[in-house]
């Protein structure tokens, strides 16, 4: 008898709650349907709306200031842009055809008026751009500028230069001891030599060391 009072009870109960949960229903609330939604989690805040994250990042050349080798005729000479220098490395140069990098390079030399020409560590004078080469020189792959050279008296027959682009940042140097040429550096260069004679398909001189006529490091 008490179990089966206490089921009857338990009926009474639910049938009870079915009453009250649907006379509510029907008589104070309306029905508006439902909507279902599916959005990503919310973003940890470090990153800024509409960021696209799958965008490439823009193109830029290394930091850095160029640095260039000038050869010299009398007071005329072409510089070769053949490094992006900083302090203690360089960077090479990207090709001027590249698409993204190469009118970057281009715009930073033609915002080149003089550069500062440097021989064994110390400054020599000035180089003033008057245009590009688009041809010849020492290095017909590299970037070229067409410059006039103002050189401290002596040194008009100096050769191969080196070249920053005039800054008024003040820079300490002093003075530059090259190392000295070991046998190792002296056969290095022969075989430099030999391999650039493949390179571009030159007829071989009868002695590769009787055409070395200077090696500066």
């Amino acid at each position: 008898m008490t179990r089966f009072r206490a089921g009857a009870g338990w009926r009474g109960l639910l049938g009870a709650a079915l009453i009250v949960i649907g006379a509510a229903g029907c008589d104070n609330v309306e029905w508006g349907g439902s909507s279902l939604r599916l959005q990503p989690p919310p973003s940890s805040g470090d990153e800024e709306a509409g960021t696209d994250l799958t965008a490439p990042a823009p193109p830029s050349l290394p930091e850095g200031r160029l640095l260039f080798a000038v050869s010299s005729v009398g007071d005329r000479g072409s510089a070769a842009a053949i490094a992006i220098v900083s302090a203690g490395q360089a960077a090479s140069l990207p090709p001027l055809d590249n698409p993204r990098l190469g009118p970057l390079l281009a715009n930073r030399l033609a915002g080149i008026g003089e550069l500062t020409l440097f021989a064994s560590g110390s400054r020599v004078g000035t180089a003033v751009v008057s245009g590009t080469v688009e041809e010849g020189g020492f290095c017909a792959s590299l970037p070229q500028l067409d410059v006039g050279l103002e050189l401290r008296p002596g040194l008009a027959d100096v050769g191969l230069l080196l070249a920053l682009p005039r800054s008024n940042e003040l820079w300490a140097h002093g003075e530059a001891d090259p190392p000295p040429q070991v046998r190792d550096v002296r056969a290095a260069s022969l075989s430099m030599a030999g391999n650039l004679i493949n390179e571009v398909g030159a007829v071989w001189p009868p002695s590769i060391l009787g055409i070395r006529r200077d090696i500066q490091l």
